[in-house]
């Protein structure tokens, strides 16, 4: 089985002038485990939110469960329920 569940694409974000992303990309297919590693600061966190919908990035692509999560906007309280109820539906469902 090889369906892939988590896109991230060249990922970039940034505070300020520092850069906190740039280019993080990877795919998780269903069934895999997947572990983010690196030293304190290096921006595990902020890719799990940016992931989540959590955190607004500059530049990249990431989809959870084929749903696409907003670029810039930070998804609001109700919108995030939502999204993250159709994703668990979407991944529970085969």
């Amino acid at each position: 089985m090889n369906d892939v569940v988590l896109t991230v694409d060249d990922l970039h974000l940034r505070r300020g002038p520092r850069a906190v992303l740039a280019g993080v990309s990877l795919s998780v297919a269903r069934g895999e485990l997947v572990a983010i590693m690196g030293p304190s600061g290096s921006g595990k966190t902020t890719v799990l939110r940016a992931i989540a919908g959590l955190e607004p990035y500059e530049r990249g692509h990431v989809a959870v469960g084929g749903v696409k999560v907003g670029l810039h906007d930070r998804l609001r309280r109700v919108r995030v329920r939502a999204w993250r109820l159709s994703v668990r539906s979407k991944l529970l469902c085969c």
